[in-house]
This record gives structure tokens, C-alpha cells and sequence, in this order.
């Protein structure tokens, strides 16, 4: 077991069942997991909560969390990009982002400051709110330009809207009203 202390919360990492499981302690009511894209199982729980209850809680969902990491390891080898590829693939998306971002910032009244086409585990695109930079995922290579179109206005929404509140929903949904269908093919 590795632990980590700050002053809200406690971080140990432990196996259950042959399960790697990162638990976070903190002030919450009830205990919650997450499988996050790589397949990695995050429990939190409340500071107080026996441990035994937690390595049974995570017992009885070791079939759904297997099942979950095997999706997710299937579609990390489905959108794995060789190496031998990723220049090409870098350079077809960036063609591809010249003359879609104009496009949308010229529709939505907003401009970014520039992007960056990076290779991002958890992330199809992210936002400096405050420099109006934009970054995207190399895989997004591999998806058509509607799917891009969603991660583009997505991101510029981020330079008006922060956070991903009411307001900022509204401004993606006023540019795609499709956008659910959109985010859910990239999930």
C-alpha cells in the first residue's frame, strides 16, 4: 500500500482481488467508484468507513469493473495509433483543424489564441479559459468532421463559459442541438 495525506483527504493505493484500486478518504457521505478511460478503479469513501467494507464493496462489482476495464482496453487498442503513423495522422488532423476552427469561431463570435495537437490519455480537447488556448487529442484523427466539429465548439464555449454549467451547455447546444448524440460516439 502506498499512501499520500494532504489536509482534505487521504490517498491509498491497494489491491483487492487482484483489482489495483486507488482510494481516496475524504469528507463525503457515501462511498462512490469510477473507472476512469485507462481502466483504473477509484473508489471514494468517507474517512471513518472501515476498510473491510470497502475491500466488499469493491468485491461485489468485480464483474462489472472487470467488464468495464475490458471495454476500455478494447477501445484503447482500437484507437491506438502506431508510431509510424502519428506524424501523418498529425498532419491530416491539423489540415483538418485549420479549416474547421475558423469556421466556428466565425459562427460563434469567439476566437482562440491558438492550439496544440497533443497525445491525450483522458481528454479529447481542453481549454485555457483565461489564454483562450485550445489543445486536442491526436486521436481525434480518427474520427470524421462532425465528431471534430463537437470537440471544436466544445472547447470554444470553454473561452465564454468556464465550467460545464447550464450556460455552457446552452452555447454548445445553440451551435449543434446533436451534440449528445455527438459526445456519445467519442465515449
Amino acid at each position: 500500500m502506498i499512501t499520500r495525506t494532504n489536509a482534505k483527504s487521504t490517498h491509498v493505493s491497494m489491491v483487492v482481488d487482484g483489482i489495483p484500486v486507488d482510494l481516496t478518504r475524504k469528507r463525503v457521505k457515501n462511498m462512490n467508484m469510477r473507472i476512469g478511460p485507462d481502466g483504473t478503479v477509484r473508489v471514494s469513501a468517507p474517512f471513518l468507513m472501515p476498510e473491510r467494507v470497502i475491500i466488499e464493496f469493491v468485491r461485489s462489482r468485480a464483474g462489472w469493473i472487470r467488464q468495464h476495464q475490458a471495454s476500455a482496453q478494447e477501445r484503447a487498442e482500437r484507437l491506438a495509433i502506431p508510431e509510424d503513423e502519428r506524424e501523418a495522422l498529425r498532419k491530416a488532423l491539423r489540415a483538418r483543424i485549420d479549416r474547421r476552427l475558423p469556421y466556428w469561431e466565425d459562427r460563434m463570435g469567439l476566437r482562440s489564441s491558438g492550439y496544440r495537437i497533443r497525445d491525450m490519455k483522458t481528454r479529447w480537447g481542453s481549454c485555457n479559459h483565461q489564454t483562450r488556448h485550445l489543445n486536442f487529442n491526436l486521436k481525434l484523427a480518427l474520427f470524421d468532421d462532425d465528431v471534430l466539429d463537437y470537440v471544436i465548439v466544445h472547447e470554444l464555449a470553454h473561452i465564454r463559459e468556464a465550467n460545464h454549467g447550464p450556460a455552457f451547455w446552452s452555447i454548445v447546444a445553440r451551435y449543434l442541438p446533436d451534440y449528445k448524440i455527438l459526445r456519445r460516439r467519442l465515449k
